[in-house]
């Protein structure tokens, strides 16, 4: 009998299954080249939307691919401020090393990481905003440190937070003990982005939350902290900036979060909703109509 990850790697290998992958995955692709991301950029600014441009792709299995990835970002970049489409760009931390299954090439994220930092500096000098995906579970500390150290040489990082971390990964201790004393502490010329999301990567059934109920009181509960640390940090003019972004299509989670906004008075340049591209059009613009700001999430390649 064969195991369910060689029976996956079989499957993945067979004839014509990628092109009957990308077939499926288009309508949530900006296209394959520049040139696609531009036409769907501008298209989705003349709109009103912002955009998040994430290039696709996981993980890298060799110092040579890290390198590749390096030169890939900081390609699109150049072309970003070329064609003046500075929005934001996010980033999979996997892709320069982070929890690579290859001992060789995994960093100490905290201790050195060049080829990432050289992209954040690039980006910073362009004013062009960072933000790092959400990772696995196990790497969210990892992530959090490194986010510390580089907020020391830019002025933005933005990362993704999971609500559905459960047990020893549980997502509102982590954020009481871990972001929280990161945002208190921002110096004033610095931004910390908050992402939240449900959480979509795979962990071990021990570690996350499987029932929806529960993962969204999590999120609610989480976003609630966000909003009121962020409201906490404007009245102290020594601190840092928090700019609050809200990742999900749940018209449930929506809703509640949109009471939630106009009970605490959260200023609207204080935060966004963040939207998949294809996903929810109809939606995203019924709240762009309300006021609210709205990010699509750009993936191409």
């Amino acid at each position: 009998m064969h195991s369910r990850k060689s029976l996956l790697e079989r499957t993945l290998s067979l004839p014509g299954i990628k092109h009957f992958t990308l077939l499926l995955a288009q309508r949530f692709i900006a296209g394959t080249s520049v040139m696609d991301l531009l036409a769907k950029k501008k298209f989705l600014n003349s709109l009103g939307f912002s955009t998040i441009t994430n290039l696709l792709g996981e993980s890298s299995r060799s110092f040579q691919e890290i390198t590749s990835v390096e030169e890939k970002y900081l390609e699109a970049i150049a072309f970003l401020e070329k064609t003046g489409a500075l929005d934001d760009i996010s980033i999979k931390a996997s892709e320069f090393g982070l929890n690579s299954d290859h001992g060789e090439i995994r960093y100490s994220w905290w201790d050195d990481c060049p080829e990432i930092c050289s992209v954040l500096k690039e980006a910073d000098e362009i004013r062009l905003r960072v933000w790092l995906d959400a990772e696995l579970l196990e790497t969210r500390e990892e992530l959090w440190k490194f986010t510390r150290l580089a907020l020391e040489d830019i002025s933005f990082l933005g990362i993704a937070f999971q609500a559905y971390g459960n047990s020893i990964f549980n997502s509102e201790f982590f954020f009481n003990a871990i972001i929280e004393p990161l945002a208190t502490s921002l110096p004033k010329d610095k931004t910390l982005g908050l992402r939240l999301c449900k959480g979509a990567y795979f962990s071990s059934e021990k570690k996350i939350l499987r029932d929806q109920k529960k993962i969204r009181e999590r999120y609610l509960a989480l976003a609630s902290a966000m909003m009121k640390l962020s409201l906490v940090n404007a009245k102290y003019p020594e601190r840092g900036n928090l700019f609050l972004e809200f990742a999900t299509h749940d018209l449930i989670l929506i809703r509640e979060l949109k009471n939630m906004l106009q009970t605490l008075g959260l200023p609207k340049n204080k935060f966004r909703f963040a939207m998949l591209y294809g996903r929810q059009q109809s939606l995203a613009s019924h709240l762009f109509a309300e006021g609210y700001n709205i990010a699509i999430y750009l993936p191409f390649g």
